[in-house]
């Protein structure tokens, strides 16, 4: 009788805590509406909740090969090498200890998604838990910001913490929420698609009103998602109607198109030091200080090719304080605002490559499943889309609030494709496996 008791009682914690980490994984995101803080802790809360739940497997040496069969896995050594290309720029880079700090958290958090996406595999209970807290969170915290930025300038800031005094501040303050929700609109739709009834009809609830609240903060980052999520979507369908090998081809010709693309423009930025508007090729009027912050990355860029000057000191760069004629704005005034121009200048080609190849796999994986009519892969590929396309103008690539916006987005998608096990009943057994859309 002992062993059962002590089965049902170790088997009941661990319920508690793996759907404690859904649910909190599905609040990690949408909480952001409130502070970054305040989405940290509910991380926090998920991640802490996840090693709960997965203690037996980390405690076990099965665990741990098993641990070391995923990291062997062609996706798992892709981010090893990232990690590694990475390492090796803060190490070589001109602010060693800052970029260490870099590096150090996004390894940090990239193992703690892992530990998340570990636990929602071990129930499917689990990831069930995340879909709903994803929609009814989601939707509560949409309301909110409208409300803030229509009825009450308070409502998600009520002790006025965050200067939100008046609407216009309220509507400045949830600028970076804004860049977030078109992010989390396709997860919103395929949860609530996935969970049925009337959960489908709040999450299509939830698509007005995201427009709706992008258009009011005017986000530029979340007007530009919104087109990529579009983009990404066509590829998608294209990639998906084609042959698997026609697939390949087409694919890697996009991957030609893109880099070309990417050089053109970097070819018509302007390099330092600008004399004034005949500099700027591209528009003398339209994001002038934005083509003068690529330029300055992508001249120094050019300058240590390899490794670049390592995470997140490309403000630390010679001449990245001085002052822009006319216009009177820093080179760099904090980041490069576009990931692929600052990973260039802080990672060099070897860590941008790196990085880049990581990308293309889980983008490859979200394809796959979509080939094979899941949901959860269109999902994915519309995540990625509004992801790094409101990253091509916006954010810190070391921001750790928005690489952990998709570190647990993309930590639910994965657990959904995996399929999670079935529940543990309270034999400790495996309940038997149903069928899964």
């Amino acid at each position: 009788m002992i062993p059962g008791a002590v089965i049902r009682f170790s088997d009941n914690i661990r319920w508690f805590f793996l759907r404690a980490a859904g649910g909190f994984a599905g609040f990690a995101v949408p909480s952001v509406v409130a502070s970054r803080a305040a989405m940290t802790v509910v991380f926090t809360l998920a991640a802490g909740c996840a090693a709960i739940g997965i203690l037996p497997q980390l405690l076990s040496a099965a665990g741990w090969r098993k641990a070391w069969s995923e990291l062997r896995q062609p996706f798992g050594l892709a981010i090893l090498v990232m990690l590694a290309c990475w390492l090796a720029s803060a190490l070589a880079g001109i602010a060693p200890e800052r970029s260490l700090e870099a590096w150090g958290w996004t390894a940090g958090l990239l193992l703690l998604g892992w530990v998340l996406v570990s636990a929602l595999c071990e129930d499917e209970r689990a990831i069930a838990e995340a879909l709903w807290s994803l929609v009814v969170t989601s939707q509560i915290c949409i309301l909110l910001a409208l409300a803030a930025t229509y009825l009450w300038h308070g409502a998600v800031d009520p002790l006025g913490f965050r200067g939100m005094n008046n609407f216009p501040n309220a509507r400045q303050g949830l600028k970076s929420y804004g860049s977030i929700v078109p992010v989390l609109a396709p997860l919103v739709i395929w949860a609530g698609w996935r969970l049925g009834g009337w959960w489908r009809i709040a999450a299509l609830a939830y698509l007005p009103m995201a427009l709706v609240f992008v258009l009011t903060v005017s986000s530029r980052a979340g007007l530009l998602g919104i087109g990529s999520i579009g983009l990404a979507l066509a590829i998608g369908v294209l990639l998906t109607r084609l042959p698997q090998r026609a697939a390949r081809w087409t694919a890697g010709l996009l991957g030609v198109i893109a880099v070309v693309g990417i050089v053109v423009f970097a070819s018509y930025l302007p390099r330092p030091p600008i004399k004034g508007p005949e500099d700027y090729r591209i528009s003398q009027t339209f994001q002038v200080h934005r083509q003068a912050i690529w330029g300055f990355a992508v001249h120094h860029a050019l300058r240590a090719p390899v490794l670049g000057y390592g995470p997140d000191a490309a403000r630390l760069i010679p001449g990245a304080h001085d002052r822009i004629p006319v216009i009177d704005h820093e080179y760099i005034p904090s980041h490069a605002h576009n990931w692929i121009f600052q990973a260039l200048v802080e990672t060099g080609f070897l860590g941008t490559a790196a990085m880049l190849v990581v990308v293309i796999m889980l983008f490859g994986r979200f394809v796959r499943a979509a080939a094979r009519r899941r949901g959860v892969g269109w999902a994915g590929i519309a995540a990625m889309g509004g992801f790094f396309g409101s990253w091509l103008a916006n954010f810190s690539l070391w921001a750790a609030w928005w690489q952990l916006t998709f570190i647990v987005l993309a930590a639910i998608l994965l657990a959904a494709l995996a399929g999670g096990a079935p529940p543990i009943t309270n034999t400790g057994r495996r309940a038997p496996l149903r069928g899964r859309t």
